[in-house]
């Protein structure tokens, strides 16, 4: 899952996948560490995060950036304000891995939206984001307790009624294969 996402929403496919990586053309206006203004081009991009070649920009792993990720779609520019941390540095090549931090929903919608079409191979139209922004494509988180919050005794508890229907599963097969063999 995505941890820079606000954790109040769940998107519907969060738990059902990680994060597919794709080339989309898309630009990445931000200031670097000096103040000086930066255009990248994007390598890849997910919902999680993106990659660009920095070059010989000083970046560092962990600095926090705010940038414009643009897009252009029907002859129309869509740009996003998002904000990426640093996660890692090639400094051969340049590349540069970043993570999205604080990412809303309509963002979060958006860019899954270009990334499905992407994969598919649909074409992206302005009337396609439009309906997209529009959907409610979030849940609210479950209810229970994660692993972390669960007492020794709750875990003891989940653990063997597990195993009781695993065994009473083994017994109704034994029960079913002796009965098969019987004459």
């Amino acid at each position: 899952m995505n941890t820079a996402v606000n954790s109040n929403v769940v998107h519907e496919s969060e738990a059902q996948r990680q994060h597919a990586r794709v080339k989309i053309p898309a630009k990445l206006r931000f200031f670097g560490p000096d103040r000086t203004p930066v255009e990248a081009r994007v390598i890849d991009l997910s919902a999680g995060g993106l990659a660009f070649n920095a070059g010989q920009l000083p970046l560092k792993i962990g600095d926090v950036y705010k940038a414009r990720l643009q897009f252009v779609i029907d002859n129309l520019g869509l740009a996003m304000d998002v904000e990426f941390q640093v996660r890692n540095l090639d400094p051969e090549t340049g590349r540069t891995g970043c993570q999205f931090q604080g990412l809303g929903a309509r963002e979060i919608a958006t860019l899954r939206q270009l990334i499905t079409s992407h994969l598919s191979g649909e074409l992206v139209t302005v009337g396609d984001m439009i309906c997209t922004l529009q959907r409610d494509n979030f849940t609210k988180a479950r209810k229970g307790k994660g692993l972390a919050q669960q007492t020794v005794f709750e875990r003891l508890r989940a653990v063997s009624f597990s195993l009781a229907i695993f065994i009473a599963g083994l017994v109704i097969f034994a029960a079913v294969t002796l009965s098969w063999l019987a004459p």
